[in-house]
């Protein structure tokens, strides 16, 4: 079993913009400030900074649903509307 985890572009994108205090940033920005960005457990990331700080923070998958789209909610609802209508069908 691997025990990588993976982290969404967006949740990186956002907690860097926390971290750094800013509202958008350029890859020249990030290598101007970040020697490297850590990921020390589950969740967490610790960018270090070429001053020699650190700053860690903990993230949160964002709610399942959330995460959906249009599309993806609609086949769900599908589904399920199907497997209703079979249960109905058995009885």
């Amino acid at each position: 079993m691997c025990p990588s985890q993976q982290i969404p572009e967006s949740i990186l994108i956002k907690e860097t913009l926390a971290v750094l205090g800013v509202d958008s940033f350029t890859r020249a920005d990030l290598l101007g400030m970040l020697l490297e960005i850590l990921v020390p457990a589950h969740n967490y990331l610790c960018f270090i900074f070429k001053n020699g700080s650190q700053k860690e923070v903990e993230w949160q998958f964002p709610s399942r649903s959330q995460s959906w789209t249009p599309e993806m909610r609609m086949k769900a609802r599908e589904k399920t509307l199907a497997r209703y209508r079979k249960e109905d069908n058995n009885e």
